[in-house]
């Protein structure tokens, strides 16, 4: 795996995993030690703030803008899971605006991780040092989605089939979590894996 950038003065790791894995919990332990952590979703979000952009959005989605001019993230959301083709045609518009932002807010730390939602759909892995993939049941991800967001049964399946699949997925290069047990038990998993890279660095 290469680091982010032509010089290596870092070490970056991605911390990925499907919809409902607990890869944003496994982030918030990781804050909680006092390590620093970027989202992709954040970094999303702030472009989302951008005029230019949102009006190139809906250049390519016809529609997706409220009355107000802002970006409707539902009726894009129902536009892109429907169909493959404009979910990979947003992927490609907006992947390497937020690459580009996660670098510029890692590239001063010794030690970084990202949270990065489709980082093996779009071959991201790439850019990063090292990989953590959260895994976890299928059924107890469907669940939790489902109790956090609002969307249907059909929705969030909807969302788990357009991704990766984590279930058949090889991951001997990387990090795993197992999220079979309660928050103490991830908190636990995530402390030592942190200890491992913490002595890779050192």
């Amino acid at each position: 795996m290469a680091a982010i950038g032509t010089k290596r003065s870092n070490f970056i790791v991605a911390v990925t995993g499907g919809i409902g894995s607990g890869k944003t919990a496994v982030c918030e332990n990781l804050r909680a030690c006092g390590q620093f952590v970027v989202s992709c979703d954040d970094a999303y979000s702030e472009l989302l703030n951008d005029d230019k952009f949102t009006a190139m959005l809906n250049e390519n989605f016809n529609g997706v803008l409220t009355a107000e001019g802002k970006l409707d993230r539902k009726k894009l959301s129902a536009i892109v899971f429907s169909d493959k083709e404009k979910l990979n045609k947003l992927n490609e518009l907006t992947h390497g605006p937020i690459m580009a932002r996660v670098k510029e807010l890692c590239k001063d730390k010794v030690l970084a991780f990202c949270e990065v939602p489709l980082l093996f759909e779009n071959c991201f892995e790439k850019y990063f040092d090292n990989v953590i993939v959260v895994l976890r049941n299928r059924q107890e991800r469907i669940d939790s989605v489902v109790k956090r967001s609002g969307l249907n049964y059909e929705e969030v399946l909807l969302r788990i089939n357009s991704q990766y699949n984590y279930e058949k997925g090889e991951f001997a290069d990387y990090f795993v979590i197992r999220n079979v047990g309660d928050l103490s038990d991830l908190k636990y998993r995530t402390e030592e894996i942190l200890k491992k890279l913490l002595d890779k660095i050192q």
